[in-house]
């Protein structure tokens, strides 16, 4: 199979489980899922802007990211300065990611105008290996927009299927 069909293959997957998620979940839980995927989406569209939308505006934020190989990336501050940070790092980066990902899993604790979020992501990378991570969001109620406040991902190897 071409790299193309399955692209295809897999962009289809995508949009159409996300159609599915949003039919079956509550209204609060629904908005929450689509905050956090365009937040992602924005990342891989190199878009500070959008992706610091995502986040609160007042409030202290954090992110803590473990990579996976013993290092951790650390990061807090205000929406400003997230913004200033994402714009810094994507002129560093290469033009928009290709890449497709899928939230799976989610487990979504709704209390009040806060909410606990876990996840699993799979990111299949074009032209890089696929990526898999666990992922932990809280988010905040402003006015009647969720926005996150802390983000956590950890970085895996899955286990071989033959294993399981």
């Amino acid at each position: 199979m071409n790299r193309v069909y399955q692209f295809g293959i897999t962009l289809g997957f995508v949009l159409f489980s996300r159609i599915l998620i949003a039919q079956s979940l509550p209204a609060d839980e629904r908005a929450i899922c689509v905050v956090i995927e365009r937040e992602a989406q924005a990342y891989l569209n190199r878009n500070a802007t959008e992706q610091a939308s995502c986040w609160a505006t007042h409030t202290e934020l954090s992110q803590r990211v473990s990579l996976g190989d013993g290092r951790v990336v650390v990061a807090q501050g205000e929406q400003t300065a997230l913004r200033r940070g994402l714009t810094s790092s994507f002129r560093q980066m290469a033009e928009p990611d290709s890449s497709v990902f899928v939230n799976q899993d989610y487990r979504i604790r709704i209390r009040g105008d806060a909410a606990f979020v876990t996840f699993c992501q799979v990111m299949r990378c074009h032209g890089r290996p696929t990526t898999h991570s666990q992922q932990v969001r809280y988010l905040e109620r402003e006015g009647e927009q969720w926005k996150i406040v802390h983000a956590g991902v950890m970085y895996f190897e899955p286990e071989p299927a033959a294993n399981r």
